[in-house]
């Protein structure tokens, strides 16, 4: 490679709670409480697919199926959505074959409710230099829900459409709950308008008790708190932390850059 660095807009997945309830190794900690948690952390999705499912098979033995979805967002980004709609976060993947015969039925611009597990891994993504196009491989992640449930909802005749039915649907849409451990300490932040929030990255495994998390990786979903979430996560929380939390999932573009080589 040329060594110059490129950049390029990519897309991540993100957690924003609604609440947040601290469970052990946090400032001000009492007994643990995670008794009654679930183990895994469960989501509700309603989205639009916006490219056709990929089926594999071995002979007519399916192998797995994956689906790209929208999320659903506010009122305020409709303007943006058209662009956003090219977001490959988050996508579905299963390997039941009861669930992938019905996402086998999946059109573009269906309108899909999905329920399952949110799980992360690390994938490597492929770039091209700007400058020399030489091919490079950058590790990735992808945040994905391992359906337990999935089903069509109605058929959309446009990505406008899409759009305008998920924007009135915004309350049912995206919805989260989750056990996770800090492997990064927060830190405050400021949106482009000016909005303080509190970002930190959390392990969706749960670590055995008194155990320190993994080193913070890139598949390792970002948490995102505001307004009094935000002031109380700043001061209370810290690598180690557990927390549960009821929120919702949203994509944003973010700017990425790598050295060619």
């Amino acid at each position: 490679g040329c060594g110059k660095m490129t950049e390029w807009n990519d897309h991540a997945i993100e957690m924003v709670p609604y609440g947040t309830e601290y469970i052990s190794g946090y400032s001000g900690n009492s007994p643990d409480g995670t008794n009654g948690l679930p183990q895994m952390s469960f989501a509700y999705m309603l989205g639009a697919v916006i490219k056709p499912p990929q089926i594999v098979k071995n002979g007519c033995h399916y192998i797995y199926a994956m689906v790209y979805i929208t999320v659903a967002r506010g009122v305020r980004e409709v303007g943006d959505r058209r662009r956003y709609m090219k977001c490959d976060d988050p996508v579905i993947i299963t390997r039941d074959p009861e669930l992938i015969r019905e996402i086998e039925t999946w059109e573009e611009c269906d309108i899909v409710e999905v329920y399952g597990e949110l799980r992360s891994r690390l994938i490597k993504k492929t770039t091209y230099c700007s400058y020399c196009n030489t091919r490079n491989q950058i590790p990735g992640a992808l945040v994905y829900i391992n359906p337990l449930s999935c089903e069509k909802r109605c058929h959309q005749d446009s990505v406008s459409d899409c759009i305008q039915y998920l924007a009135k649907h915004r309350e049912v849409s995206n919805q989260l709950l989750t056990f996770g451990t800090l492997c990064r300490d927060p830190s405050k932040r400021r949106t482009l308008d000016g909005l303080v929030y509190t970002q930190y990255q959390a392990v969706l495994e749960r670590n055995p008790a008194g155990s320190v998390p993994p080193e913070p990786r890139p598949e390792f979903p970002w948490i995102r708190s505001y307004g009094s979430n935000a002031a109380d996560d700043l001061r209370r929380l810290h690598i180690g932390s557990e927390v549960f939390i009821d929120g919702f999932l949203q994509a944003r573009s973010i700017n990425r850059h790598a050295v060619c080589g």
